[in-house]
């Protein structure tokens, strides 16, 4: 499951010199991050520190200044107010800090580096303060535990686009344990790279939607694995998903326990076939892939039409040996089936 660790700064809200623009894009990027607070198939954590560096700098949010910019922006209708603050008071308030992940207390770090370090060196001090002891906590508690080969993700903010990664070397003179542990001889040197950027769109550009489906629980987590793959190709193509998706996608009741039966929840290789070939029935791409899902076997036998709401049965290759069976409206699709042997050609209701 996917670590996202959130820099502090990134909740100090805006001060009204800084200008509409920068309080909407404070707005914005609090919503997006409200949007994975309960997902299933990632941990977000932040400093325990959070709180008080926000108001020891004078940047917790006030109710009455967030509301006059969301109303001076004219977005009540699109930001509920009460949803921001939920989200901050979620972060603020919440137990999942670093500190809560790995049982430490705090820290004394020394001869800290990072490159880059020019997104965060113009901040107040108690920013740069616990940007440093935060950054040093995760590289500690990953050496801790061996977690060396793990890529944490952290969402800051001031980055160049080229900046997607960042190093930090950290010196860590003590340590102050919840619970008492082996022996630990200080002081020790510890070494960490993350994925990095500074909105929660950078984060699913850079996500592996294949984790996600391969740990997921339940349909949400399935749901958003494939949301993700679709974000990416999209990206990479120079398009937005926005522009492009036109119909609106579900799951049938039976369409997970077909995957399941066929492996199509587990394996990389065959995950990245199915995600391919969801998001090309969605996106309406590789339309010689897809053929209609007929009453009978002759190529003349009309096309399976669904009672109830009208919607017509489709087929399309996953692979040479798997397919894919889902009905189809205007502006609906429902995956319903997938599909083996090559003469299986159910689908359900």
């Amino acid at each position: 499951m996917p670590d996202l660790y959130i820099d502090s700064f990134k909740l100090a809200c805006p001060k009204g010199e800084d200008g509409l623009e920068i309080f909407e894009i404070y707005i914005r990027d609090i919503i997006s991050m409200a949007e994975l607070l309960d997902v299933s198939w990632l941990d977000i954590y932040v400093s325990a520190k959070l709180t008080e560096v926000l108001v020891e700098t004078d940047s917790y949010p006030l109710w009455k200044e967030v509301q006059k910019a969301i109303d001076y922006l004219g977005l009540q209708d699109e930001i509920p107010l009460r949803a921001v603050f939920y989200t901050i008071n979620r972060l603020s308030f919440k137990k999942s800090t670093v500190e809560d992940k790995f049982g430490i207390d705090d820290i004394l770090i020394d001869n800290y580096q990072s490159v880059p370090s020019y997104h965060y060196s113009d901040r107040l001090p108690p920013f740069i303060e616990n940007y440093q002891d935060f950054t040093s906590k995760i590289c500690f508690c990953c050496h801790l535990n061996d977690l060396q080969n793990s890529d944490p993700y952290f969402l800051t903010d001031n980055l160049r686009d080229e900046d997607d990664r960042i190093h930090v070397k950290s010196e860590i003179l003590d340590c102050d344990f919840v619970e008492s542990r082996d022996a630990v001889e200080f002081p020790i040197v510890v070494n960490g790279t993350f994925s990095a950027g500074n909105n929660v769109d950078d984060f699913r550009l850079r996500i592996d939607p294949t984790i996600i489906w391969r740990e997921a629980e339940d349909d949400e987590s399935y749901k958003a694995a494939l949301n993700i793959y679709i974000r990416q190709k999209t990206y990479e193509q120079g398009n937005e998903e926005e522009n492009r998706i036109s119909v609106s996608w579900s799951f049938g009741s039976e369409f997970i326990n077909s995957l399941k039966r066929l492996k199509f929840l587990s394996k990389d290789e065959e995950v990245v076939k199915l995600l391919r070939a969801l998001a090309e029935v969605i996106l309406n791409e590789n339309l010689q892939a897809t053929h209609p899902l007929r009453v009978g076997k002759g190529g003349d036998d009309p096309q399976r039409v669904r009672e109830q709401d009208g919607a017509k049965a489709w087929r399309r290759d996953i692979d040479r040996k798997f397919h894919l069976h889902y009905w189809r409206t205007s502006d609906q699709i429902e995956f319903a089936w997938a599909a083996y042997p090559h003469d299986n050609y159910y689908i359900p209701d």
